[in-house]
């Protein structure tokens, strides 16, 4: 015996799941779940969590932690029980999971602060509610407001300002009980537009959690939230692991906006572990939406969620659906008709905004004599063109480079762009209307202007034409007369069983930019005849749903089923071909099966797709293939998704698994 504590630790690191190391505390150390540790693993240091106090393992050489993280910041412990829950229906390590419940940066803990105190989690974080029921006169009002709030989640359906009263009325009922509230937003400009309509009422009880503040910030704010002086967080998705204390309400805002979905490990859905959280923590979930999600709309059809909208859908005078084959003029972006429609608008000295969701002057370079398309040599995909930096820059991994005299394979003189973009379409433009202002907004101008600053010069002017891709809509607020989209079927060629829906929500977007009584608003498609088209030219936003999900149910794509994306990574092309066939023989062989060929329910059964090249086959250096598990049952498709890690923990190969729950696009 060596007198000090060992514990059983959870390592965040990749491949390693859930499996448990042991380590020593030293002694007079009161082990706490979650607290975050430093370990010695293998030839370096990695982040654990404690999980529990164990005995010591026998014929093994146990190590001391290297450190401990500052106890201050220790989650509450219905917290850490509750990313457990998530990292389960996620099919991800525990650890990561708890990382999630920890600021950025926190420093290590100072002197031997455990011989003399252990994490101070009970006295510090005991609930709200705890305290409450403490009093019996208190006691069958909190007991209500749990019962209330296990109710259905809410979608509150409408225009920006009335889902705003909504959610106002809501957070002043709560926070002048004293209780905690959660307000998600998807982007950080959202959260300081809210925070700026919030803050004079609720002022000092406001804390931020997003990516736009400093780490130091963002640790500030967590000890505020634990320690209970702030009780109303605005975040994007990463706030929804905030420690909000007595936490009764959860907003989400433009529910249907998959920013929610997060890009690194793990994949979580800011949207799902709200509803989540609130059912655990017992807690109301409001969901707002500027237009439904599919998701948001099944949920609705089946009765798990309920709907309060405003006066209904907004319509715009006008609606122009312009076929490019007929009209397009060769060689240009706008046809003549939506050039036409633009003259009309100027004559009425309106403001004009053309959606281009394609930064650059083309998509690409290309050789008139050998065909030849410039490439990233780190990535798969044709390097960009930007005529006024005259360069090529890969829009994946930031490489850029100028562009050459003669076409690198052939040595000719015929590179020319090919596709077309935003700085592209502002040159056309000026072309056709010199006495028109053009402002161009995308991410490129951004880096030299402030998109707000930009908007108010194209907003201060009129005539005035605005030519944007989607950071635009984010900023825009003002109706205007015509909203212009060269390529409304732009990316319904891609892959992916979402690309409809995205298009809908797009255009639903740009939509509600118009003025009622006087907005334009036209279309250029060459095939628009595609749902998430038609239903503007028919006014009937009911027809692209109900088509929507009887497509998505006959091939079990979510809402209908559960989908499960394994991304095989590895440095040589060989090698992820490879690994991925043979993680996906494996996946299938044991792939839970119907239990006979005249079950037409397809019940239990998990069908293995692929393998196959991502659509970005190489990024950053690195080859990615990736295979699709599908099925109705949840449980099965995390499960077998959780052994695609095992059998690639047993190979013990060269090249890395990614896993990903519910992914929001397949390529």
């Amino acid at each position: 015996m060596t007198g000090k504590v060992c514990v059983n630790v959870l390592v965040d690191v990749p491949g390693v799941g859930s499996r448990v190391y042991s380590y020593y505390l030293p002694p007079g150390t009161t082990p706490a779940k979650g607290l975050k540790v430093s370990v010695p693993f293998g030839p370096r240091r990695a982040t654990g969590f404690i999980l529990e106090e164990c005995p010591e393992p026998e014929g093994i050489a146990v190590k001391d932690v290297s450190a401990v993280f500052d106890p201050r910041y220790l989650p509450p412990a219905d917290l850490v029980e509750f990313a457990e829950e998530v990292a389960r229906y996620y099919a991800v390590p525990v650890a990561s999971v708890w990382g999630c419940l920890w600021p950025p940066a926190v420093p290590s803990a100072r002197g031997n602060w455990w011989r003399h105190e252990g994490p101070g989690r009970h006295d510090r974080q005991e609930s709200v509610d705890e305290e409450l029921m403490r009093e019996p006169m208190i006691q069958e009002e909190v007991a209500g407001r749990r019962t209330c709030a296990l109710s259905k989640p809410v979608i509150v359906r409408g225009t920006e300002s009335f889902r705003f009263q909504v959610y106002l009325e809501h957070i002043q009922s709560e926070i002048s009980r004293g209780r905690g509230v959660l307000f998600l937003l998807p982007e950080v400009r959202a959260v300081r537009k809210i925070r700026d309509k919030l803050e004079p009422l609720f002022g000092d009880a406001i804390a931020e959690v997003h990516s736009g503040i400093t780490d130091k910030q963002r640790r500030e704010e967590w000890l505020s939230l634990l320690r209970g002086e702030k009780r109303l967080v605005l975040g994007t998705r990463l706030g929804v692991f905030a420690p909000v204390r007595n936490l009764s309400l959860i907003i989400v805002d433009l529910e249907e906006d998959d920013s929610y979905k997060a890009e690194d490990h793990p994949r979580y859905d800011a949207r799902t572990v709200a509803v989540m959280r609130g059912d655990f923590q017992g807690a109301r979930v409001i969901m707002g939406a500027s237009r439904l999600s599919v998701n948001a709309r099944f949920a609705l059809a089946s009765g798990s969620y309920t709907l309060l909208r405003d006066e209904g859908p907004r319509y715009p005078a006008e609606v122009q659906l312009i076929e490019a084959r007929k009209y397009r003029r060769k060689g240009k972006i706008l046809s003549w008709k939506m050039a036409d429609a633009l003259k009309e608008c100027f004559e009425r000295k309106g403001r004009a905004f053309i959606f281009l969701n394609q930064r650059g002057y083309g998509r690409a370079l290309f050789c008139g004599d050998c065909g030849h398309v410039p490439t990233c040599s780190r990535c798969s995909v044709a390097l960009s063109f930007h005529s006024a930096s005259k360069s090529m820059v890969c829009h994946v991994c930031g490489y850029s480079c100028p562009v050459p005299e003669t076409c690198p394979k052939c040595g000719g003189y015929s590179l020319r762009p090919r596709g077309f973009g935003t700085e592209r379409l502002e040159e056309e433009f000026s072309r056709l209307f010199p006495e028109v202002p053009a402002f161009r907004l995308d991410a490129d101008t951004a880096r030299l202007e402030d998109p707000e600053t930009t908007v108010e010069k194209f907003l201060s002017a009129r005539p005035a034409c605005l030519i944007g891709t989607q950071m635009a809509l984010g900023v825009l607020t003002q109706r205007l007369e015509l909203v212009a989209v060269p390529f409304a079927d732009s990316r319904l060629g891609l892959p992916g069983f979402k690309v409809e829906e995205e298009a809908f929500l797009t255009l639903s977007q740009l939509w509600d930019l118009l003025d009622e009584e006087t907005g334009v608003f036209v279309l250029q498609a060459f095939d628009p005849s595609r749902r998430s088209i038609r239903w503007v030219a028919e006014r009937n936003e009911d027809l692209f749903y109900e088509e929507e999900m009887e497509d998505r149910k006959c091939l079990g794509y979510p809402p209908f089923g559960v989908l499960a994306r394994i991304e095989v990574v590895a440095k040589s092309e060989r090698k992820v071909r490879e690994h991925a066939l043979r993680l996906a023989e494996r996946l299938a062989a044991e792939a839970p099966t119907s239990p006979g060929n005249n079950d037409v329910s397809g019940e239990g059964k998990v069908t293995v797709l692929g393998p196959a090249p991502s659509l970005r086959e190489k990024v950053r250096g690195a080859y990615h293939w990736h295979i699709l598990l599908k099925g109705p049952d949840r449980s099965k498709v995390t499960a077998l998704a959780s052994r695609a890690e095992e059998i690639f923990r047993e190979r013990g190969s060269g090249a890395k698994i990614i896993l990903d729950v519910d992914p929001v696009r397949l390529v």
